[in-house]
């Protein structure tokens, strides 16, 4: 970064009216945003911590860990709509699970992470002026964060925000999707020429990368990474778009091995808190029903036995009428230290996302077989299993293993009768079923990613919810397909999100698909 960047004397008012003036751009919430003090006063700091000390609350907006952020995004929504985990316990008569949330649970996705992100990445923005290497890695930060968001609810205020405007207009989800492509493209770009210069230089910043610590030549992987996550996502309505974007991320250079894997670190592990110390969370039924399916050699890393041997989760929207959570207390629990890192991405999913593109015709380095393969070991040697019990799982003919709960109501057959085994003799739709299900089962905790390419695939397949209390607003056998804006968006945001609500076809509904769910 230049002298004029680290300029701070000149820029203590500045930084102060940024947080003053321009959080009220993101969607007009000027009380809300203002009330969370993230940042020292500049004057305070060196010009490393004063930058630096910003980017540790935006990089924790790629996977929540603060314990009540992560249980009311990640695990009620994300966790339980991706089939990895469940909240058995009904609060006052509403639950995720049972898609009657209340509305102020609702709007805790899309009000938590904007405030905690564009904070800083706006005074980010301002003192950089809108260049440079530290505004190239904060813009990679601010699209995995808000590439939750956008696939939560649909629309939202992206490309406008800044500027010091009071309300700000919603970009629609294709405008979203190419501008934070463009937004990875131009920040590889800029972080590649840095890094050509800079590699194994002692750089101050360094010390407050949670992640690569430093090194922005695994930024420029990861950000290639999740471009090719991107255009997969939207594979299906913007055909020849996405293909041009996969290829040239997967030629730029994407995560090969599992040292590329991007992870946060953990000190007080939120899924061990909820599923341990607050008996609230418990390993959802789908993964179990897989997992026990394919004896999968991951299982004791992902769940704890439970009573009597054994591992069996629990089904999505149980318990909805004595709501004891006890009940549960013999059922296997997310397996969680105090100090597991968090998965933001790891090279398993790029392997599988290569995999489809392969079968899709795409020119991702290898054939489709070979890339799930490559998924499928890469993952299993992420948790240190030996290569004997690697290849007796790829060689796997068992199908997805039948579901006994509680009760007999919550009984169930497989969803699915799909294999581990790769067959060539077997349909693309097949072929797509046995990719995208190793893809979940290696993106564990991955909630948001794992529901969204449920809606975009209709994979895996998962158990409906036990119990429906959406008053016909869902249907059960597709799950929810959205989160419905915020109301406090409806308060201090009206004309622009009425006009985002039109966007998706005039109704604010969950069960309206998105713009890239185009498929079940």
């Amino acid at each position: 970064m230049n002298k004029k960047q680290y300029n701070f004397r000149s820029l203590q008012r500045a930084c102060i009216a940024i947080v003053l003036l321009l959080l009220v751009a993101c969607t007009g919430n000027f009380e809300d945003y203002n009330s969370h003090p993230y940042n020292p006063r500049p004057k305070d700091l060196t010009p490393s911590a004063t930058v630096g000390g910003l980017f540790e609350k935006m990089m924790y907006q790629m996977h929540h860990h603060q314990e009540n952020d992560s249980q009311m995004i990640d695990q009620m929504v994300g966790d339980q709509y991706g089939g990895y985990l469940v909240t058995p316990t009904m609060w006052h008569g509403t639950n995720f699970s049972t898609y009657n949330q209340a509305d102020n649970w609702n709007e805790i996705p899309f009000t938590t992470p904007f405030p905690n992100l564009y904070s800083n990445w706006l005074t980010i923005a301002e003192i950089s002026e809108g260049r440079g290497y530290i505004y190239a890695w904060a813009n990679i930060i601010r699209v995995a964060a808000m590439l939750r968001v956008t696939d939560t609810y649909g629309p939202m205020p992206y490309s406008k925000v800044g500027g010091g405007k009071l309300s700000v207009a919603y970009d629609s989800e294709e405008e979203v999707y190419k501008n934070m492509i463009a937004d990875l493209t131009n920040s590889t770009n800029v972080l590649e020429t840095f890094w050509a210069s800079n590699s194994g230089a002692a750089l101050p910043i360094a010390q407050y990368d949670i992640v690569y610590h430093g090194n922005f030549g695994q930024w420029v992987k990861f950000a290639n990474s999740l471009k090719l996550r991107l255009a997969m996502r939207i594979s299906n309505v913007a055909a020849d778009y996405a293909k041009t974007v996969a290829e040239e991320a997967v030629a730029s250079g994407v995560f090969t091995s599992n040292s590329d894997n991007a992870t946060l670190p953990s000190t007080d592990n939120p899924y061990r808190k909820a599923a341990a110390d607050w008996n609230d969370l418990r390993f959802g039924a789908d993964i179990a029903s897989y997992m026990t399916g394919y004896s999968d050699p991951r299982l004791t890393y992902y769940a704890t036995p439970a009573s009597g041997g054994g591992y069996r989760g629990v089904r999505m929207g149980v318990n909805t009428t004595d709501n004891s959570k006890a009940d549960y207390d013999g059922f296997s629990r997310p397996n969680f230290t105090h100090t597991s890192p968090m998965l933001v991405m790891n090279a398993a999913e790029v392997a599988f996302l290569k995999a489809e593109g392969a079968l899709k015709g795409w020119n991702m380095g290898g054939t489709a077989q070979a890339l799930y393969e490559q998924g499928v070991t890469l993952s299993m040697t992420q948790y240190g299993i030996p290569a004997a019990s690697i290849t007796a799982y790829l060689n796997g003919s068992t199908p997805p293993a039948a579901y006994t709960g509680l009760t007999a109501e919550t009984n169930h057959a497989a969803m699915s009768t799909i294999t581990v085994k790769w067959d060539d003799a077997a349909s693309t739709e097949q072929k797509l079923e046995r990719i995208i299900t190793q893809k979940w089962l290696a993106n564990y905790t991955l909630g948001f990613e794992a529901w969204s390419e449920y809606r975009r695939t209709g994979y895996p397949k998962l158990f409906p919810t036990v119990t429906d209390l959406s008053g016909g607003a869902v249907n059960i056998d597709r799950g929810a397909r959205r989160l419905r804006f915020p109301i406090s968006e409806y308060t201090r945001n009206s004309t622009n999100v009425q006009a985002a609500v039109q966007m998706i076809g005039g109704q604010d509904l969950p069960s309206v698909d998105l713009w890239w769910a185009k498929k079940n």
